[in-house]
This record gives structure tokens, sequence and C-alpha cells, in this order.
């Protein structure tokens, strides 16, 4: 079950990002109040591409992105927790989610969350865990975008 999107803004931004990230060039930076970070790997043996955008302000949740199944090419909005050594993502369902999770920022039990995962450098690994069935991750950053060139490039434009 996936959730639509309704307003421009909110399809309009990724694929922005999508086109931008398309150069498969990899950036890093001592500045990084937002970062985007595009992975490729499994869950169980399934294939999945995961996109995470993370900030370094504001509440609970400091990330949020989506994933999908290489098979279904469907998005699957995702939330969560990111620090320096972990992630723990949670999936959007319905557009309650959406708002009461991303926009309204009400807070969320992270131990209900599928995705749990340890950050390795480039690498993410861990166990995605929901309605009794567990599956391991295993995920390789494939390109990434941070706030530092970001600030570069307007400028330049």
């Amino acid at each position: 079950m996936s959730t639509q999107i309704q307003s421009w803004e909110e399809l309009i931004f990724p694929v922005i990002v999508i086109y931008l990230l398309s150069c498969n060039v990899a950036f890093s930076s001592t500045e990084n109040w937002y970062a985007i970070r595009n992975s490729e790997g499994t869950i169980g043996k399934s294939p999945i591409h995961l996109s995470l955008q993370s900030y370094s302000f504001g509440g609970q949740a400091n990330i949020k992105g989506s994933y999908y199944y290489d098979k279904y090419r469907s998005p699957i909005p995702i939330f969560g927790i990111k620090t320096p050594t972990s992630t723990t993502l949670c999936e959007i369902h319905s557009k309650k989610e959406y708002n009461d999770c991303l926009k309204k920022g009400i807070k969320y039990d992270v131990s209900t969350c599928p995705f749990q995962l340890s950050i390795h450098d480039n690498v993410m690994i861990g166990i995605w865990s929901n309605q009794g069935k567990t599956f391991k991750v295993n995920l390789t950053e494939s390109s990434s975008l941070d706030s530092h060139i970001y600030k570069k490039a307007s400028t330049a434009i």
C-alpha cells in the first residue's frame, strides 16, 4: 500500500533530486545540515533502491525519503531517526500517517519501525521486520548530495 502525493510541490522536489543525483557523483562536506543519500541493495533477496534526505535541525524525525522494490517500482515513503552509526526507518502507509509524522511532527514509537540499520562507511546493514517477517538488509550508497555542494552550485548560477 502506498501513499498518493497530492500537491505538485510534493512531486516536483523528488524529481529534481533524482535528476541532480543521476550524475552518480558523491560529495562530502563538514557542513551537513541537509544531505541526500541514495543507496542500492536488497531486503532479503529482493533488490531495492532507497533515497534518504537527512536534516540536522527540527523535531524528533531527522530523516525522510522513500524506497522501492525494483520489481514493482512503487515508492514507499519513509521517515525516521539517523545517528552517526545507525538509522531507524518507519514506513508511511496512509495520508493520515504522512500528515501526522512529516507535516505535523507528531512523535512516534521508533521500536515499531521495520528498518533497524547500522552504518559502516558507505554501507548500511541490518534488518527489516514487520508482522512476524524478518529479512536482512544490505545497502550500498550509490550517490549523494549535501548542503555545501548545493550552496556552491546555487551561487554559481
